[in-house]
């Protein structure tokens, strides 16, 4: 599937809107506390909210680590408090989203 085409999109928003859906309810009430550039491009960051949620993103095509967050290409990381836990995943032709 190519990603430009709307039965990629659609499958990309399938498994996204679920998790994005439950994420957003959590974190409506929450205040940002921060929010950080991890690479010099600006391309993967981090944002952290005051009940200890913590979200980083990989715009890039490349993976990154820096010895304390790994994410692959277009990759993210949502780890928080017990009841929200912690998903990782990438958005590829095959979206893989891993919750604890």
């Amino acid at each position: 599937m190519e990603p430009e085409n709307t039965e990629y999109w659609g499958h990309v928003m399938r498994q996204i809107v679920p998790m994005q859906t439950k994420l957003s309810e959590h974190l409506a009430l929450q205040e940002m506390v921060g929010h950080r550039y991890l690479s010099e491009d600006e391309l993967v960051q981090e944002s952290a909210w005051s009940d200890g949620t913590r979200i980083c993103v990989n715009f890039s095509d490349t993976a990154f680590d820096n010895g304390q967050v790994s994410l692959p290409a277009k990759g993210f990381l949502v780890a928080g408090p017990v009841a929200l836990g912690t998903w990782r995943g990438s958005i590829r032709e095959k979206i893989s989203v891993e919750a604890s």
